[in-house]
């Protein structure tokens, strides 16, 4: 069993800002940052970049009412981002803090699990019920696959 996740200093995750530039298609405005404490793990932080182009939260159209796409922004942002690489996000996105309070590159490979652990997590911190978590995790596990798997060409503009 993993770890009680925490957000570090905060009760909720702030939103990201984007800008819809086609329709399910967003670009972050403003670098995004999610930093979380988990019992006995150091203090980390994942770095989405400004001009970072995803899509929000794939979920079907006629299933938006569930979750609402942008009520869950602050979980599918990164959870995007990890599914962009496949994983293997650039080492200067995520990060571990050092006992001295400096921040150093994490050498970690995120599984499809985890990400989507993660993401299910993060939800939580956007006031979605525990039913509607428990069912959003099943569906990026049963879902998410073709996407994890897919060519990796991730989008960052200007």
């Amino acid at each position: 069993m993993s770890p009680e996740m925490r957000y570090a200093d905060k009760d909720s995750l702030e939103w990201p800002k984007v800008a819809l530039i086609a329709p399910r298609k967003i670009k972050l405005l403003e670098e995004f940052v999610v930093e979380w404490v988990a019992e006995g793990f150091p203090r980390q932080r994942l770095v989405v970049p400004k001009g970072f182009v995803c899509d929000g939260a794939s979920i079907p159209a006629m299933l938006e009412w569930y979750l609402g796409r942008d009520n869950i922004l602050p979980a599918a942002v990164p959870h995007d981002w990890q599914y962009a690489f496949g994983g293997q996000i650039p080492k200067d996105s995520h990060l571990v803090q050092n006992s001295d309070g400096t921040w150093k590159e994490a050498d970690f490979v995120w599984s499809r699990k985890e990400s989507d652990r993660f993401f299910a997590r993060n939800l939580k911190f956007c006031s979605i019920k525990n039913h509607q978590r428990r069912n959003a995790y099943r569906a990026v596990r049963i879902g998410g696959w073709f996407a994890w798997r897919s060519e990796k060409t991730p989008v960052i503009e200007p």
